[in-house]
C-alpha cells in the first residue's frame, strides 16, 4: 500500500514539484471511492477539487437537448479531471460519473 505522498510524488500530473510543494498537496489530499454511476461533480456546481485517478474509469459528461448525456472524455488511472477549481468562475463544467467502481485521490 502506497501512502499518499508517494502517490503524488510519483504521479506525472506532479513532475518537477519540490518536495515541500509534493508534501503540501499531499497533505491537503485524502482517498475517495464512487460507486458504479456515482456522481463525483455536476456541471454548474462550485469546483473545489481536483482528482487524481487510481483505480476504476471516470465519464466527463454534458446533456445535450434531445440526446441526453454525452461522454465528453472517460478519465482512465493515472490521469486528472477537475481543473475547474483553477479558473474562474471555478464552476464545473461538466458532470463526471464513475464509469465503475473508482478510487481516486481528491
Amino acid at each position: 500500500m502506497h501512502t499518499l505522498d508517494e502517490i503524488v510524488a510519483e504521479s506525472p500530473v506532479f513532475a518537477g514539484l519540490e518536495p515541500a510543494q509534493l508534501q503540501l498537496i499531499a497533505g491537503c489530499a485524502h482517498n475517495v471511492a464512487f460507486f458504479k454511476d456515482q456522481r463525483l461533480f455536476r456541471e454548474g456546481d462550485p469546483a473545489d477539487t481536483f482528482y487524481l485517478v487510481r483505480r476504476g474509469r471516470v465519464a466527463l459528461t454534458t446533456h445535450v437537448p434531445g440526446r441526453g448525456d454525452v461522454t465528453i472524455e472517460t478519465v482512465e488511472p493515472g490521469e486528472v479531471l477537475g481543473w475547474s477549481w483553477l479558473f474562474p468562475p471555478y464552476t464545473w463544467h461538466f458532470d463526471a460519473r464513475a464509469v465503475e467502481d473508482a478510487g481516486v485521490v481528491a
